[in-house]
């Protein structure tokens, strides 16, 4: 009798930017994406500098590894041994975008390279969706200062996401859950 091979993993791949990492940005993607809720629905990859993250997880008294991935192609493979069931692993994999200068920014303050680095994260999560890699994209708060003193001539998330998919006319929208 041959083995069974379990069922594939249908959650989306969810690519997550750590937005500022000056601010709170790193320390909000860790969180939400080591959150059994979040497992349970999807499969959060992280989009930026590993030691970003790793910096992250020990500011936030977590114990979690970082796999480093270095490339959309390797998404998949990552991910193909990842089922539902094996998420007590605390294990974040980490889609490698942006400089390495960025882990020099000291937090709090306002710096070109948090600017560049999240600007670069959110390129690489848009094109990661628009190449099919990975099903959606979420950010973590940015510095619009951060960005204007890196030269991104963009005020922000909506601006950068609506001229990177050649959206003719863009808005944001909240949603705030009652209760």
């Amino acid at each position: 009798m041959e083995p069974v091979s379990p069922p594939p993993d249908r959650r989306p791949v969810v690519a997550v930017t750590l937005g500022d990492v000056a601010g709170i940005g790193p320390e909000v993607a860790v969180r939400g994406a080591l959150d059994a809720r979040v497992r349970q629905q999807v499969r959060p990859l992280l989009v930026g500098r590993p030691e970003v993250v790793k910096r992250a997880v020990m500011l936030s008294g977590l114990a979690a590894e970082v796999a480093v991935i270095e490339s959309a192609a390797a998404i998949e493979e990552r991910f193909a041994h990842d089922a539902p069931e094996r998420q007590e692993s605390l294990l974040i994999p980490v889609l490698v975008a942006g400089g390495s200068d960025v882990e020099h920014v000291r937090p709090g303050e306002i710096d070109a390279r948090a600017g560049q680095g999240a600007y670069d994260a959110l390129i690489a999560a848009i094109d990661l969706a628009l190449g099919g890699a990975v099903d959606a994209v979420v950010t973590a708060p940015l510095h619009k200062e951060s960005l204007r003193l890196a030269g991104i001539p963009l005020p922000g998330h909506t601006e950068v996401l609506a001229e990177r998919c050649g959206a003719a006319s863009h808005a944001m929208m909240l949603h705030l859950p009652q209760g």
